[in-house]
């Protein structure tokens, strides 16, 4: 082999090793690697420049109509609470079901007393939010289906596992409820019906 061969093998090695230099250095190590790039935003600028599109597929705070059934959890469950299985939006029907903790579906106001109102002649709901009602929102029960008109709100409302550690209390994020961790939406709803 001659000295020309030589020089153009190293070559090739050493840029292979460059590239896979390159390649790992990309990700720290013991990290996973990432499937999607995180896009950072500033709060400020949501809505105006950037919009967050919610669990049941359409920007946050648009008015939006739902159907649900409200369906009882299995025996294994430790919560017993009611989940609303969604499977239309805006009268279309979505490919598989989103599920609602009952905690994640409330009424519009953060009233203590939230009330209502009857529905008036030829109106197609069955309850309407009206701050100087009477009529308390109407009662979930296991296998009834509810159409309901509302937004979707959200927040990010989980402390860190840093903040509980420095009060010394390491359990705080498993205690949470799975619906409550993270970036939390919830439906609040101004109008309700019963789907026969």
């Amino acid at each position: 082999m001659n000295r020309k061969s030589i020089n153009r093998i190293v070559a090739v090695w050493v840029a292979v090793l460059v590239v896979v230099g390159f390649t790992d250095a990309e990700e720290p190590v013991g990290s996973e690697p990432r499937d999607k790039p995180i896009t950072s935003i500033r709060a400020e600028d949501i809505p105006e420049k950037a919009q967050i599109i919610g669990r049941l597929g359409k920007p946050l705070g648009d008015l939006i109509t739902i159907r649900g059934k409200w369906i009882k959890p299995g025996r294994q469950a430790k919560d017993r609470s009611l989940t609303l299985h969604v499977d239309r939006v805006n009268g279309k029907a979505l490919e598989a079901a989103i599920e609602l903790h009952s905690l994640q579906v409330r009424t519009i106001s953060l009233l203590r007393h939230e009330r209502g109102r009857k529905p008036r002649p030829g109106e197609p709901w069955d309850w309407h939010f009206d701050l100087k009602g009477t009529e308390l929102p109407p009662t979930r029960s296991d296998g009834e289906v509810w159409e309901m008109a509302g937004v979707e709100t959200g927040e990010f409302d989980t402390d860190s596992e840093d903040a509980w550690r420095e009060i010394e209390i390491s359990s705080a994020l498993e205690q949470s409820p799975p619906h409550e961790e993270g970036f939390v939406t919830r439906f609040k709803y101004i109008a309700v019906r019963s789907v026969k």
